[in-house]
């Protein structure tokens, strides 16, 4: 296994459950980031700013690049050294590749926007593949599992599972998993497609539903509670006079 980075990371970095929990924080955080620069106004953008901006962006993409370089050294590690190295590394990662979508997300006029790139993400081609992202993710795993395991159902598709564990291996099996993630890919767009509209769809209606429900009671008992408030304040101002 020391010999073969493509499966040390794989076993080390995307595979781990105990790793998911950092990016998915990184992501609250950045969903809040975004609201907050929507919300508040944006400060005028100076060459200060601007430099910042593509300073830690430069940052961001050395950080991307972290689990591509050659890290022999973690395997000599102890356990827990290891683990906690290595979340920190997928938490780092998770929030260079935030630093480029929060790029594409904010105003035009704040001092991080991106043009080009925010134009790039915006582009049609990408709003088939947005709209189910979510559904995706739920089944992607479960369909590459079973292209991967299941030999009959591999050989169908052609796929041709490597052998060598050499260094020297190393492009055939980042070759294999781009064919098995692009086979996984057509295989789950349809279903999750399917389960978007049938089942994601229409529980997100209900829980609009139940939201702007409660919003509206809300705000009658507010309205109701000012009303009583403003009463009582005129009654004590007559008993005043």
């Amino acid at each position: 296994m020391s010999k073969f980075h493509v499966g040390y990371h794989m076993c080390y970095y995307y595979l781990p459950s105990h790793l998911r929990f950092g990016p998915f924080t990184v992501g609250g955080i950045l969903a809040c980031n975004v609201i907050l620069a929507h919300a508040s106004p944006t400060k005028s953008i100076g060459a200060v700013s601007a430099l910042s901006a593509w300073f830690w962006l430069f940052i961001s993409a050395l950080v991307i690049l972290l689990p591509f370089v050659d890290v022999d050294v973690l395997i000599s590690l102890s356990g827990p050294i290891q683990l906690l190295l290595n979340a920190v590394i997928r938490v780092a990662v998770s929030a260079a590749v935030a630093a480029y979508l929060y790029c594409t997300l904010v105003p035009k006029d704040h001092p991080w926007h991106w043009s080009l790139l925010s134009s790039f993400w915006s582009l049609p081609i990408w709003k088939p593949i947005s709209t189910v992202s979510f559904t995706s993710y739920v089944f992607h795993m479960r369909i590459m599992q079973e292209f991967n395991f299941n030999k009959s159902l591999r050989s169908a598709v052609g796929l041709r599972l490597p052998t060598g564990l050499e260094p020297s291996d190393d492009l055939s099996w980042i070759l294999y998993g781009v064919h098995l993630a692009v086979v996984s890919f057509v295989a789950t767009f349809p279903l999750a497609l399917l389960v978007h509209h049938f089942v994601e769809k229409p529980c997100d209606s209900y829980i609009r539903s139940l939201v702007d429900r409660f919003s509206g009671s809300y705000s009658r008992i507010a309205a109701q509670m000012d009303k009583g408030e403003n009463k009582s304040e005129k009654n004590l101002i007559d008993k005043t006079k």
